[in-house]
């Protein structure tokens, strides 16, 4: 990441006119914005990013290059000279611009990281009274024990923006896919399973699900694990889907499942693709849905004395209490 309060001509971006990755979604406008573009404009405003004054207050963008008002990025004041500060003791830290595809990373870095900063800043004071003391107790004490304290703060750091990049890098690679279990495994050769993997579920989108062609398009399926034909359950297949969209509409229907008059059909589990600490926060919520549950189970109406109906389900990172109408409860 680069700051100012120094020149934005230590930026070495060429316009080439050629679409940025990372930009919005109308590329019409995109390609507009990078030809207005210079090294010392902000990429959002148009506006020269200066030395000092109005305008000084920039950033740049570890990925295309470009500067950025703090203001035009939505940065508050606080939130820039934190990640300034930061930089003094990490020259190498990166900051994206809001173009990024990759969502959250920003928002999720700044969580992460800043708390820690606040203990950057702590423990190099803490280093600059020890230096003092040490140069004035004694003049054979080795400054490497400070250096290696900031190289340790500063390993810590990279670690958790590392972390934080390969788990939205990983959410986002999966957010077209569903997982679905109990489907039959399949002979034949590699591609021969994969062409039948990916009939079976097309005919269970189509014929159970009840979906039309143009709701779903699967560009490829996948089954999770190595082959063991001892096994008593088949893997579970991963299924590729052509856009985000696709997975909402699916899961959407699933519940037509649970109601068919297939066995075989009835057992089968649609659900996300989900990372694996998305899967440790989905496990604690449905540990938390049961417990509730079965609270729920001994209870009666205190007005009409009959058994409870309602129940607790999981709706987005949330348990919350529906009566036996799926409908939200009040309380």
């Amino acid at each position: 990441m680069s700051s100012h309060n120094t020149s934005v001509e230590n930026s070495d971006n060429d316009d080439d006119g050629q679409t940025n990755p990372l930009l919005g979604t109308s590329s019409q406008q995109n390609a507009s914005i990078i030809k207005q573009r210079t090294k010392d404009v902000c990429g959002h405003c148009m506006k020269k990013c200066t030395k000092s004054g109005k305008g000084s207050h920039a950033l740049q963008c570890d990925y295309c290059n470009y500067w950025f008002h703090r203001e035009c990025e939505g940065m508050d004041k606080e939130t820039y000279e934190s990640f300034s500060k930061l930089a003094e003791v990490l020259p190498n830290i990166n900051y994206y611009c809001v173009f990024s595809r990759c969502k959250g990373i920003n928002d999720e870095m700044l969580r992460v990281i800043g708390p820690t900063v606040k203990k950057v800043e702590e423990n190099t004071k803490r280093i600059e009274i020890l230096e003092t003391d040490f140069h004035k107790q004694s003049s054979e004490i080795d400054d490497k024990i400070v250096r290696e304290v900031k190289l340790n703060t500063e390993d810590i750091i990279e670690s958790k923006v590392k972390d934080v990049w390969n788990t939205e890098r990983e959410r986002v690679k999966r957010l077209r896919n569903v997982l679905v279990t109990e489907v039959p495994e399949q002979s034949g050769t590699s591609e021969e399973r994969q062409r039948k993997d990916r009939d079976l579920v097309e005919k269970l989108f189509t014929d159970h699900l009840e979906l039309s062609e143009s709701d779903f398009k699967i560009q490829g399926t996948w089954r999770i694990g190595r082959e063991d034909l001892s096994a008593p359950k088949p893997r579970l297949l991963k299924v590729i889907l052509d856009r985000e969209y696709m997975v909402a509409t699916i899961l959407k229907v699933t519940r037509k499942l649970t109601i068919s008059d297939d066995p075989n059909i009835k057992k089968i589990i649609i659900f996300r693709d989900l990372t694996k600490e998305d899967r440790v926060i989905r496990n604690k919520l449905v540990a938390e849905m049961k417990a509730k549950n079965e609270i729920l189970k001994s209870q009666t109406d205190p007005g009409t004395g009959e058994i409870v109906t309602d129940k607790w389900v999981i709706r987005g990172d949330k348990v919350i209490l529906v009566d036996k109408d799926s409908k939200p409860k009040h309380f």
